[in-house]
């Protein structure tokens, strides 16, 4: 069986025979080559298949250039080699740390692309300069991106036959819009630090001509330790994620959780799985407000009602799409008995989520009817425009937004659904929720397949990127403070600093970056080890179950 999935842009194949898979592929290949079609690299636009083996190659691969370095500083040291020169060290250190350089690198080899050269160029920069301490600090922040990657692809391979089944429904992948440009604490801090770093390296030339001071003092300004807490606090989280059912489709993403300030819900982030009657407004002789209550709940919850066989025989026209609410025409045996509001029941976590926005000092928007009076209290706004316009607003007002929806295949109208969608890739941060009905959007930067747990565990997370962020940049300051004054007290200087540190090969920047790991590991053991919150069962807030 075959067929084509919208949402990932592929030819799904399933077979029971592994052994006639190469036959399957050569066929499909010699169809397309008749029909003119050819394979496409990605883009990079749009995140990679999710099955795709390319993270996990990279880590492996830089892992083996770290081994590699680490063997070739120790050779070096054992053999009293000369190291690099100092010049070439700070050139590794501007291609390595500055957020500008990074950009220009990605643009030219693409993402993956540039973390391979950046990983060979630091690995033999640090091996042949005889610093093993740097590669073996790399080294632990390489494990843990490889575990979260192996995780992040075993996580698709168990939800696979859920998720892409043929008869799962896969929203279409929208025009791509471009997202503004977003700079964290720790990258805003890492530009402007680098930069100092090299006009104090200028001023020093000018004062007094020498290449190892000025390039020394590019090397004392190493933002390394304001980089190495974020990504060892986004690696673990998402390990965390995927064990959970949260699959990240963009893990470079996570990096904006710490500056996050509004969160946009679509109502049908917040709907659980079962309709609940609103009102009822009885029109036929014989049928009072409770008799039509109890039949169309009946209808609506078959498992925990029973009714009369006139009940049982009651039709409902067109029940509401997900996160709508509307009046429906009750009908018995063709005659009408009434007119009924039917809508949705609140999931029973959508009170923690919110209460989770809220405690991370989140600005929570609703978007879109219908309004949710018993949840006023957590809501800061509520808006009739669109996702997609909402999330344009907020962000023309500069605003980092999370966004959080769950596209249905039962969302009234293509165009209703196309907004949502749209909504979902133009934010900061997407979060789509997969429910077991629901479109599955791959184009989305997270994919909560458990649905608002996954929700909850995400929105748990701000508060500790947050402070992962700014303990990084604190340790980063401190490093280039320390290093600094090592390099302009001299001989005298660095003889205290080895004698503080136990004779062992440790700068300030190494020892401020392994702090830093250390904390953003904590800070991502810490979300996870949280339990999930009690859930609260939704209740009709218009009837009672006697219709009063």
């Amino acid at each position: 069986m075959a067929y084509w999935n919208p949402g990932l842009q592929c030819l799904v194949v399933q077979g029971v025979d592994d052994a006639a898979a190469d036959r399957v592929v050569d066929t499909i290949a010699a169809a397309a080559k008749q029909n003119g079609l050819t394979m496409r690299e990605p883009d990079g636009t749009r995140p990679a298949h999710p099955g795709d083996l390319g993270d996990v190659r990279i880590a492996a691969v830089t892992l083996g250039l770290n081994t590699a370095g680490v063997a070739a500083a120790v050779v070096g040291r054992m053999l009293l080699l000369p190291p690099l020169p100092s010049w070439v060290k700070a050139a590794n250190v501007l291609l390595r740390e500055h957020p500008v350089a990074r950009r220009t690198l990605r643009r030219a080899a693409g993402r993956r692309g540039s973390e391979i050269l950046r990983a060979t160029v630091h690995a033999a920069v640090n091996g042949l300069g005889q610093e093993p301490v740097t590669l073996l600090l790399d080294t632990a922040l390489r494990v843990d991106q490889l575990a979260e990657a192996a995780n992040r692809l075993a996580a698709f391979h168990a939800l696979h036959d859920e998720l892409c089944a043929p008869t799962r429904g896969s929203a279409p992948a929208p025009p791509w819009r471009q997202r503004p440009s977003r700079e964290s604490a720790s990258e805003i801090y890492s530009r402007k630090v680098v930069n100092a770093g090299l006009l104090a390296a200028a001023a020093s030339w000018v004062v007094a001509p020498n290449i190892s001071v000025a390039a020394q003092m590019v090397s004392a300004s190493s933002p390394r330790a304001a980089r190495f807490g974020p990504s060892a606090f986004q690696a673990e989280l998402g390990r965390c994620l995927a064990r959970e059912g949260v699959l990240v489709r963009a893990p470079e993403r996570l990096r904006l959780l710490a500056t996050v300030d509004t969160v946009v819900l679509h109502p049908s982030a917040l709907c659980g799985k079962r309709r609940g009657v609103w009102d009822v407004q009885p029109t036929a002789d014989g049928w009072s407000r409770q008799r039509l209550w109890q039949a169309v709940n009946a209808v609506l919850t078959p498992a925990e009602s029973s009714g009369s066989s006139s009940e049982a025989r009651m039709r409902l026209s067109r029940l509401p799409a997900l996160a709508e609410t509307d009046w429906v025409t009750a009908t018995v045996d063709g005659m009408t008995a009434g007119r009924v509001l039917v809508g949705w029941e609140l999931d029973p976590l959508a009170d923690a989520v919110l209460r989770a926005a809220r405690q991370a000092n989140l600005r929570v928007v609703l978007a879109g009817e219908p309004n949710r009076p018993e949840l006023a209290a957590l809501i800061d706004e509520v808006t009739s425009h669109s996702l997609a316009e909402t999330v344009h607003h907020l962000q023309d007002d500069h605003h980092v937004v999370l966004t959080i929806a769950c596209p249905s295949g039962n969302t009234s109208g293509a165009k209703a659904r196309s907004d949502v969608v749209q909504g979902l890739v133009s934010s900061d941060i997407a979060l789509a929720i997969a429910h077991d009905d629901g479109l599955v959007t791959w184009d989305a930067d997270l994919l909560a397949s458990n649905g608002l747990p996954g929700v909850w565990r995400v929105l748990t997370a701000l508060p500790e990127a947050r402070h992962t962020e700014i303990s990084a940049t604190r340790l980063a300051k401190a490093s280039a403070v320390v290093a600094g004054l090592l390099l302009f007290t001299g001989p005298t200087g660095g003889l205290l600093w080895r004698r503080l540190t136990l004779g062992l090969a440790i700068s300030p920047v190494n020892l401020a970056s392994a702090s830093a790991l250390a904390i953003g590991w904590l800070a991502a053991r810490r979300v996870a080890s949280l339990a999930p919150p009690a859930t609260t069962p939704a209740i009709p807030q218009q009837l009672d179950h006697n219709g009063q």
